[in-house]
């Protein structure tokens, strides 16, 4: 069987079982099995697929069709252009949440903040903080994390991309003593409500629920994180959220109750406010 063909075989699996974007899965899928990038796979498109790489696809391509995260099949993802290992047991990085790390640092470069001091609450594979890390020259990011099946994916990533991040295994619902204040606070937490856990997407089912639900409403990790964390920012420092669709009302007022000034919001591309943020007094 050519290459061309067993892409085909796949697409028309993938549409049946109603996979949503089964072009992008199968390619990335196929690029996956024969460890090569797009532009090289066409090279070799009509040539035949080998036997042990076609039974290594269509096993790819049945897991998907179980509604299996692409991301878990491949074990990787891209976020803000680095690459991050992850797998089950682990939130999977999404190009939203990009939307809050270059919030954060848009607002450290443009203050020109000199050795700022970061953290990330509930940090899961560890793309937020160590993306800002990355970008934010001679920054001190720390990240939390309680779950140890996801701090297993944040100590891996980290040593690959050069430890640039501190890592602590905490409850983030539990008030943490620290000396230090931070120019900026940002936090991807759990915040699915208990109704919209039950109307799940299947494969976002796969995805650990310590890492999505957020409570009866949704907001337990924006109140613990504003009642005992803002205590930890410094003056004038900012702190920023990913929020779920119409939360933004009830973050924000969170907020202005715990004195933080200039609150502001962000859509993502489908328009929907995805980032909730401000500046401590």
């Amino acid at each position: 069987m050519r290459v061309n063909e067993a892409y085909k075989i796949s697409v028309d699996s993938l549409k049946k079982s109603g996979c949503q974007s089964p072009d992008f899965d199968a390619m990335c899928l196929l690029e996956n099995a024969f460890g090569f990038t797009r532009t090289k796979i066409l090279q070799i498109w009509l040539d035949e697929i080998p036997e042990d790489i076609f039974k290594r696809y269509i096993d790819d391509i049945n897991k998907r069709a179980n509604k299996i995260p692409l991301q878990y099949i491949i074990g990787s993802w891209e976020f803000m252009g680095l690459n991050f290992s992850i797998g089950p047991g682990v939130l999977i990085p999404r190009a939203d949440t990009e939307i809050l790390v270059e919030t954060a640092i848009d607002y450290l470069k443009s203050n020109n903040i000199k050795n700022p001091d970061i953290i990330d609450l509930c940090s899961g594979s560890g793309a937020i903080a160590i993306s800002i890390a990355e970008f934010v020259e001679k920054s001190n990011v720390t990240a939390l994390e309680l779950s140890d099946d996801a701090l297993e994916y944040l100590q891996f990533n980290n040593k690959i991309h050069n430890n640039k991040i501190n890592i602590i295994k905490h409850d983030i619902l539990i008030p943490y003593e620290s000396d230090i204040k931070y120019n900026c606070i940002v936090s991807n937490p759990p915040y699915i409500s208990k109704n919209d856990m039950q109307e799940l997407m299947e494969e976002v089912k796969y995805e650990p629920q310590m890492a999505l639900y957020g409570g009866i409403d949704g907001l337990d990790f924006y109140r613990a994180i504003i009642q005992n964390w803002i205590q930890n920012l410094e003056s004038g420092g900012l702190i920023a959220f990913e929020i779920g669709k119409g939360q933004h009302i009830d973050i924000a007022e969170m907020l202005s109750k715990a004195e933080i000034k200039n609150i502001f919001m962000k859509q993502d591309l489908s328009g929907i406010i995805r980032v909730v943020g401000g500046y401590k007094t």
